[in-house]
């Protein structure tokens, strides 16, 4: 059963800004820092403006795999509509 969140990873080399789109159901989306528990951990950055696509610029501090999180709350696989992050 899923814990109501999907998490999609990206990795960078070094400190960076990125741009990132997200297209799809509106959801909470949450960034972390790598190696930040996605569960527990305080999120790098949050956006939960109810606008589609979602596109936000970041500077990312710390090089290494980041997590991004959709907070959808559906806990069954059959439940979770189609979505496209582009980073």
């Amino acid at each position: 059963m899923s814990s109501g969140r999907t998490v999609e990873q990206f990795k960078i080399n070094s400190a960076c800004t990125v741009r990132i789109t997200y297209t799809g159901p509106i959801y909470p989306i949450l960034l972390f820092a790598p190696g930040v528990d996605t569960v527990s951990g305080t999120p790098f950055y949050t956006n939960t403006n109810n606008i589609n696509p979602k596109v936000f610029t970041i500077s990312l501090t710390t090089a290494g795999k980041w997590s991004i999180v959709i907070n959808h709350q559906i806990t069954s696989a059959f439940g979770l509509s189609a979505y496209t992050i582009k980073v």
